[in-house]
């Protein structure tokens, strides 16, 4: 997995960080990021779906813990990542996506 996806027109990034423990396989998202103005364009979804391709290529977890900026809802968030194929796991606002085969 890249550490790094951007996409420079719309201002977005994701930066991840493979996980440092066992019980805990797989890359954390850390960053989600877009510029404020170019937000509801679809910028993060087409960067989130090149990630979520690289992730089921090698086969790894994605895990996250949501954490918007005060202008985001975290409702609306949870339910994007939860479209995205991300479950809420028993610890407050981290989700899960499991390796997918491909």
């Amino acid at each position: 997995m890249k550490t790094t996806y951007c996409k420079k027109s719309t201002w977005t990034t994701i930066d991840l960080q493979e996980s440092f423990d066992p019980k805990v396989p797989g890359y954390w998202l850390c960053r989600v990021m877009t510029k404020k103005k170019y937000r509801g364009q679809g910028g993060a979804a087409g960067v989130m779906e090149e990630v979520l391709v690289d992730a089921d290529i090698q086969q790894v977890d994605l895990w996250l813990h949501v954490q918007p900026d005060s202008s985001v809802d975290v409702d609306r968030l949870i339910a994007w990542y939860e479209r995205l194929g991300f479950v809420n796991t028993d610890v407050e606002r981290i989700m899960h996506r499991s390796r997918r085969e491909t």
